[in-house]
C-alpha cells in the first residue's frame, strides 16, 4: 500500500531522539525494500558510530551519506532529505554532508517504519524518538539549522 512518504523527489526530514545505543543497525526511520531487496526507498540508521542515511534507486542503485560522528548528546536531531540526485545528512548543528548519488524509486510496497527498518530478524530501536518531521521543501544547511535551533530553543538543550 503506497504512503505519503513514498518520495520520488527532493524532501527534508528531521528526527528527535535520546542517544542512540552502540552496535550496528538501529533504525531510526524508514521507508525502503530489505537489504538485498529490489532497491526502493531511503533509511536513516546509526551503526557503528556513525549517522547513515541510504537511499535505494534504478536498478537497485545503491547511495550512501555518512556523517562520521554519531551525535551521543542526551536529546541529538538528524535531519536528511534529498535534492534532485544529491543527499544531505546534518546532525546537532554539525557540519552538513553531502553526497552525489541517483534519484530514488519510491517504496510503494512497504510502509514507513519509526523505530526501525524492514529487515526481518532486527529488532526496534531501543530508544525513544520524540518526533519526525516530513516536508516536500528541498534540503539545505539553512532550513536544517533552523530546525535544529527551533529544538534546541524549545527543548533547552545546552548539549550541542
Amino acid at each position: 500500500q503506497p504512503d505519503v512518504l513514498d518520495l520520488a523527489g527532493d524532501f527534508s526530514a528531521c528526527v528527535v531522539y535520546d542517544s542512540l545505543s552502540a552496535g550496528p543497525n538501529n533504525g531510526l526511520v524508514s521507508d525502503a525494500a530489505p537489504f538485498g531487496a529490489s532497491g526502493a526507498g531511503w533509511r536513516l540508521m546509526d551503526s557503528g558510530g556513525a549517522l547513515l542515511f541510504d537511499t535505494l534507486g534504478p536498478a537497485s542503485t545503491f547511495t550512501r551519506c555518512l556523517s562520521a560522528i554519531l551525535p551521543t548528546g542526551p536529546l541529538n536531531v538528524a535531519c536528511f532529505g534529498r535534492a534532485g540526485t544529491t543527499q544531505l545528512l546534518k546532525a546537532n548543528l554539525g557540519t552538513i554532508i553531502s553526497t552525489a548519488g541517483s534519484l530514488i524509486v519510491p517504496a510503494t510496497a512497504q510502509p514507513v517504519r519509526i523505530g526501525r527498518y524492514a529487515e526481518a530478524g532486527v529488532g526496534a530501536l531501543q530508544k525513544r524518538i520524540f518526533e519526525v518531521w516530513f516536508t516536500t521543501a528541498t534540503p539545505s544547511d539553512a532550513l536544517f539549522t533552523a530546525l535544529m535551533q527551533r529544538v534546541k530553543q524549545r527543548l533547552h538543550v545546552t548539549a550541542w
